[in-house]
């Protein structure tokens, strides 16, 4: 039996890979996650799509609790609970365990704590107060985000509900409204 490939790499440009570490760091600063799930959940993303990979293999737990501070069995509980939240997947290759975080937050099981549009105000009067602006690229990205802040996808809810209904919490919300 061979060993299973898989191609780790993003096929992506790092200035795209940066906007996707960052948007998936302000999702999880939306929704209502501890502090050790948060720096696990962070530590993942900048060992992966920090590094323009799709997974980051980590062949011990010993491994998180150098990186993040975090002792053994509290990263143990701390991944099976990102597991459970779906925000993480976890899978076997080649004898060592591939994390990956699922960059549709819209699949996240856990509660959102901020509105998108919530967040989307409050970025855009402190860029104004700042005298913050944006070359074209960020403007782009800043405009899709508005359009559909809860994830990169195409969000059919949230255009079919309008822009002002951010994200899919605020769209569940609405239907039973």
């Amino acid at each position: 039996m061979h060993p299973q490939k898989y191609d780790n790499k993003l096929m992506i440009e790092h200035s795209k890979a940066s906007i996707l570490v960052s948007h998936l760091r302000s999702e999880l600063r939306r929704h209502h996650l501890n502090l050790r799930e948060v720096l696990i959940a962070e530590l993942i993303i900048d060992c992966s799509y920090g590094w323009g990979l799709r997974g980051i293999r980590i062949p011990v737990l010993d491994d998180f609790t150098d990186l993040s501070g975090i002792d053994r069995p509290n990263v143990h509980r701390t991944l099976q609970s990102l597991e459970d939240m779906q925000i993480i997947h976890r899978q076997e290759l080649d004898g060592m365990i591939m994390y990956r975080i699922q960059p549709d937050s819209t699949l996240w099981k856990v509660r959102v704590r901020v509105f998108s549009a919530t967040i989307a105000r409050a970025n855009d009067k402190l860029r104004a107060l700042n005298g913050v602006t944006c070359n074209e690229t960020e403007a782009a990205d800043l405009a899709r985000c508005k359009e559909c802040p809860s994830n990169f996808k195409d969000c059919p809810g949230a255009k079919f509900f309008g822009c002002d209904l951010a994200d899919s919490a605020t769209i569940a919300f609405s239907k039973q409204s």
